[in-house]
């Protein structure tokens, strides 16, 4: 009835230039009810050179997604929407930062399997995040796939 969950996986957060970073994922799923209701945290950390503009971008958000079964067999699979936030910091070689915030929205799928004493998985989201870049409000596709393990409690 529930998990925590550590990860390592990569995510692309739609600015230009970016790619996709390595990530860090924790998090828990409990049931509640017919859905599983999963908390993730987020942190990454790239050098993007965006056409000749090099900088360090720092990121560390957070999702809450509703998990609605789909296969209950040995292997659980489940997906469902995924609503976030995060806070992303730029800084420029000349030591200039900037900030934004990301709301991100999307659907999360999980994919977990016993293996031993813990399970193992896949976690996977894809969506859009909304944020200030180039002091204007700007809507960008966002994805994120990350292999966990999980220990249940």
């Amino acid at each position: 009835p529930g998990l925590l969950f550590a990860g390592l996986g990569g995510t692309a957060l739609g600015l230009p230039g970016f790619g996709v970073a390595p990530a860090v994922r924790l998090g828990v799923r409990k049931e509640v009810g017919p859905i599983g209701l999963r908390v993730r945290l987020d942190y990454l950390g790239k050098s993007v050179n965006d056409a000749g503009l090099r900088y360090d971008l720092a990121y560390v958000g957070g999702a809450v997604a509703a998990l609605y079964p789909l296969d209950t067999s040995r292997i659980l699979v489940e997906a469902g929407p995924e609503l976030g936030y995060g806070y992303a910091s730029q800084r420029l070689a000349d030591r200039r930062s900037f900030g934004s915030s990301f709301l991100w929205g999307g659907a999360a799928v999980m994919i977990t399997a016993p293996a031993g004493p813990i399970r193992v998985g896949v976690d996977a989201a894809a969506g859009v995040n909304v944020m200030r870049l180039d002091f204007r409000t700007a809507v960008r596709p966002a994805a994120s796939l990350s292999l966990l393990a999980l220990w249940g409690f």
